[in-house]
């Protein structure tokens, strides 16, 4: 994206090995601290961070061959880096504090992941789920960009370039290389360009959008990214680099903006200062774009034939078309001249693909890391400016004709298009990036099927809608998305919002109508119901209620909420279901919720109504704060399929669905025959649906991760899982059970005498290994889980913690209602499990903790 709002951007440099300071000599200094002298004034170097960061990583050196090859690559990179700089004298702290959080990530749970060998893990895309190369690694690659081969058996073979994110933030960490021969299990090849002390291109900056191509001239293969100098968006340039094999060793070319003279190369602006990488030679004018070339930021590379194009964001408000030189290596300004395509609309993130005698792009309005609307356009010939169709804006300004997808794109942002060219069909399927500004790395992937249609009369269109589960038959281009039907789209639906209109503008059938789009370039939805009060203001919490006028075998609910480009809010909410609109059972819950405009949860079983509560909409911020006055649902769509047997119409019941559980209230109504609605229900909770994991079918059933435990006796956390001496990393003492040492098991392996280990992250805020990833023992004799899991005969529990415990209305633990002293006896009602913690429910309807270092089953 062009700009990454709410995101803290920090500069971790790598810096430069030389350094125009004379320091002291390796032999005048201690491994920790060094003086630099310049005159008068001295500068203290401190290394001790690096040397502990070093004699961390070094645990880990005889188990790392265990772990997936993106974890060793990333590992040995940032070693290597790190034990340089620990020798090298002339070391900046610069490089020094950008060496050890390199080297910290590289040994942090996001970066190791034991290696899992499934080449066939996968029958279907993972759409916005988190995705594992062949090894089990979670797949880094954002951004990304994409390539088809021919392999020598004739077959294809498609290659996936994009960014290594795993350290949570935005500065360059490697650029990597997948392949996949079915576009669904992807095989970690190499990361072909990573951060380097010896290329100031690749050090202090940030480095995004890769994209590759085959140059069948020069037999090479060139790989393109954003560049800008860590920081900031002000340097605004391409990098380019090539190598003669797809996994070889990439020659970097440098970093500049397209158009620029030879020798106006390799610069970058920080602190609006810009100064050349090489001599630090400073620049006062840059302005000139004959000479200069004129800024990219957001881009992507589309080859047609034997020629090829960049697409690219100038700058805040415009894009441009440049069509490349014969090498691919920089743009070619006498081969087309060239052109602003959708000037002053803000586009970004294009992707585009020719089909029949039209060529088509997507592209995204710029909002930071949020997501918009995707909005396509196409043209018979990509030299002429005026040749695409497009839509005018109220403010005048032109945009891409078409709407793809939903008013958040489902929750995404184009990277490309792939077309797949098989025995009977080509499809096409779109690629976007499902950004996670809080934590990068965690950023996910959503491949949708893209339908293209009539591209070869005068009136072309594009289509996307959101099918997870999603196959493909790479040999014959065939798609398969299931059986399941929409089930709400213009069904009978209910709000307790009693200000609410049933029609027209803001009513609830514009929440039921199968319309989900966003005519808006910037601001709110066009679109959509909005919960309305007694007093007329916007109403949170609030409900809405389907009738879908007979019972189905549910799938999902796809939840489309209002959006407002630049000040972005998140909806919390559950979803229940009824059979008879009296007796309720929760089916999803979402009172959790962070994301941004669309969530799609999965439900099951069999129900007639269907009914949204929502909680809270908050503001995106640090301190989320109240955003009532955005709240509205774009389309609240449900899905699944018909009962075969027994499948007739549910009877009506004698009034409407509750939509409020407490005091009765009014509603508003579209399609049913009152306009009153009885307000008492009873919920029965069932478990929640996690949206957010991946799901491998097994005829087994396998244990859920992350889960927490505490040891019962005096235990050791080991690198690997062989338990050695020289594996041990620390040792716990046996302490008392509300004192003993906690850990998260992050999943399991074997030893190479198959005994079972937990592999665990240590959770103990006073250990000096805070944090880090271990092997422990998972003998029960030895530890257990730390929550229980079960209800004991007496459904009595006692307080053992020193401190009592707190009691709340919710299992979610906030506003504490009460709280019992040590020793305290509590009769309970049920158990409610979550995997990583339980929670008790007391007789009054109140919960605690099932944390055994502060409760113990029974009367103690």
């Amino acid at each position: 994206m062009g700009y990454k709002i709410g995101l803290t951007l920090f500069a971790l440099t790598i810096g430069t090995l030389i350094c125009s300071i004379p320091m002291v000599s390796a032999a005048e200094s201690s491994p920790v601290t060094q003086v630099t002298a310049s005159n008068s004034n001295k500068t203290v170097i401190d290394k001790s961070k690096l040397v502990q960061a070093v004699a961390d990583a070094q645990t880990y050196k005889s188990s790392i061959g265990n772990d997936a090859q993106i974890s060793q690559d990333r590992y040995n990179r940032a070693l290597n880096m790190a034990t340089a700089l620990e020798k090298q004298p002339s070391a900046t702290q610069d490089q020094i504090d950008s060496a050890t959080t390199l080297l910290n990530s590289a040994i942090s749970e996001n970066s190791l992941f034991p290696k899992q060998e499934n080449p066939n893990r996968y029958t279907s895309v993972p759409v916005g789920q988190k995705w594992l190369d062949t090894q089990g690694a979670p797949i880094q690659a954002h951004g990304g960009g994409f390539l088809k081969q021919t392999q020598a058996n004739g077959r294809p073979i498609y290659y996936w370039v994009g960014e290594d994110k795993s350290q949570n933030n935005s500065r360059f960490n490697g650029i990597t290389l997948y392949s996949s021969t079915d576009l669904v299990n992807w095989t970690y090849r190499k990361t072909i360009l990573a951060p380097s002390l010896t290329d100031k291109g690749l050090e202090n900056a940030t480095i995004e959008r890769p994209k590759i191509l085959y140059n069948a001239k020069t037999k090479e293969y060139v790989v393109w990214a954003h560049w800008e100098s860590a920081g900031g968006y002000s340097s605004s340039q391409i990098c380019v680099a090539t190598s003669k094999t797809i996994d070889g060793d990439y020659q970097f070319l440098g970093h500049w903006r397209p158009g620029a003279n030879a020798t106006n190369r390799n610069w970058r602006v920080t602190d609006q200062s810009a100064t050349f990488d090489k001599t630090g030679q400073p620049i006062s004018d840059y302005s000139d774009e004959s000479t200069w070339g004129t800024g990219s930021r957001d881009f992507t590379l589309f080859q047609d034939g034997d020629k090829a194009y960049i697409v690219s964001t100038q700058d805040g408000s415009n894009m441009r078309i440049y069509e490349l030189n014969a090498d691919f290596t920089d743009v070619d300004k006498n081969a087309m001249k060239s052109y602003l395509v959708f000037p002053g609309a803000r586009r970004e993130a294009p992707a585009l693909v020719k089909d029949g005698q039209y060529y088509f792009m997507i592209n995204s309005s710029q909002s930071g890391w949020y997501p918009n609307q995707a909005r396509y356009s196409y043209t018979k010939n990509l030299s002429d400016e005026n040749g695409w169709e497009s839509s005018t804006t109220p403010s005048g300004a032109k945009v891409p004709a078409g709407l793809l997808g939903n008013n958040s794109t489902y929750y995404s942002q184009p990277t490309g298009i792939m077309a797949v060219n098989g025995t009977k069909q080509t499809s096409y399927i779109y690629m976007g990036d499902r950004w996670n500004p809080d934590k990068l790395g965690e950023s996910t992937y959503v491949w949708l099927p893209l339908t293209i249609k009539d591209p070869s009369s005068d009136n072309p269109s594009m289509s996307m809608a959101y099918t997870p589960g999603w196959q493909l038959d790479n040999a014959t281009g065939e798609i398969t998305t299931g059986n399941d039907q929409l089930l709400s789209q213009g069904k009978p639906a209910t709000t307790d919002a009693a200000g609410s209109v049933a029609t027209g503008d803001f009513g609830l059938n514009q929440a039921n109508n199968g319309d989900a789009m966003n005519l808006n370039t910037s601001g709110g939805n066009s679109t959509y119901f909005k919960p309305i009060g007694k007093d007329g203001q916007p109403q949170v919490p609030f409900t809405y209620t389907v009738d879908l006028q007979k019972s189905y075998n549910l799938s999902h609910a796809d939840v489309s909420f209002n959006l407002y480009n630049g000040s972005e809010s998140f909806s919390q909410y559950t979803i229940e279901t009824s059979l008879d609109g009296r007796t309720w059972q929760k089916a999803a819950d979402e009172s959790a919720n962070t994301m941004v405009g669309f969530v799609s949860d999965k439900l099951s079983g069999r129900a007639r109504y269907v009914r949204l509560n929502v909680s809270k909409v908050l503001k995106v911020g640090k301190s989320p704060q109240n955003a009532a006055w955005t709240a509205g649902l774009v389309e609240f769509q449900v899905y699944g399929t018909p009962i075969e047997t027994g499948g007739t119409t549910t009877p009506a019941p004698s009034t409407p669905p509750a939509t409020e559980t407490g005091a009765s209230s009014s509603s508003s109504n579209i399609g049913a025959s009152s306009s009153s609605v009885s307000s008492t229900s009873s919920s029965a909770a069932s478990s929640s649906t996690d949206s957010g994991s991946t799901t491998v079918t097994t005829k087994k059933k396998r244990t859920k991760y992350p889960f927490k435990i505490y040891a019962k006796k005096s235990i050791y956390l080991y690198r690997h899982t062989d338990f050695t001496k020289k594996n041990q990393l620390t040792h716990y003492q046996k302490k008392s059970r509300i004192n003993a040492d906690t850990f998260t098991v992050v999943g399991t392996a074997r030893s190479r005498n198959h005994a079972l280990r937990y592999k665990v992250r240590d959770t103990n805020n006073k250990s000096r290994l805070f944090g880090k990833v271990g092997y422990v023992t998972a003998r029960p004799s030895y530890v257990a889980r730390l929550y229980y899991q079960t209800l004991p005969k007496s459904k009595t529990i006692t307080v053992i913690a020193k401190k009592g415990v707190d009691v709340y209305r919710s299992t979610k633990q906030s506003n504490r209602i009460n709280h019992y002293k040590r020793g305290t006896i509590l009769k309970i009602k049920k158990i409610i499990k979550n995997n990583k913690v339980t929670n008790y429910q007391l007789r009054n309807g109140n919960y605690v903790t099932g944390n055994k270092k502060i409760v113990i089953q029974g009367k103690y």
